[in-house]
C-alpha cells in the first residue's frame, strides 16, 4: 500500500509528533497502520493515541485532543506524506477490550 519509503517518512512524523506533545493529557504511545478509507477506497491512516490509564476528559478537553491530531497531521504533512490520518483516542485498557490491534 504504502511504498517503504514512505514507511520511514510517516515512522519519522510520529516520532517527532512523540518529541512535541503537550504534558496533558498524558500519551503513552502513538500507533499507526495503512487503512483504506471505506467510503472513497482511497489510502490513508489509522493512528491510534494511547492515552495513559490515570486520564479523565473532563467536559472540553476536545480542544487538548484536536491540538493532538493536529500536530500529528502537520508533522505527516511536512515529511510529504499525503495520507490522510484517522486519529482514534483510547486507553491501553480500552483498546484491549474491545478487541482492537494496532
Amino acid at each position: 500500500m504504502t511504498p517503504i519509503t514512505d514507511e520511514t517518512k510517516i515512522a519519522r512524523a510520529i516520532k517527532r509528533s512523540r518529541q512535541s506533545l503537550p504534558p496533558e493529557p498524558k500519551v503513552v504511545d502513538i500507533r499507526y497502520k495503512p487503512y483504506v478509507d471505506s467510503r472513497g477506497g482511497e489510502d490513508s491512516l489509522q493512528v491510534w493515541i494511547v492515552l495513559d490509564e490515570g486520564v479523565t476528559l473532563e467536559r472540553g478537553a476536545g480542544g487538548a485532543l484536536n491540538d493532538i491530531a493536529r500536530l500529528i497531521d502537520d508533522s505527516l504533512q511536512s515529511e510529504g506524506i499525503p495520507l490522510f490520518p484517522y486519529t482514534r483516542f483510547a486507553k491501553k485498557s480500552e483498546l484491549e477490550a474491545a478487541g482492537i490491534d494496532v
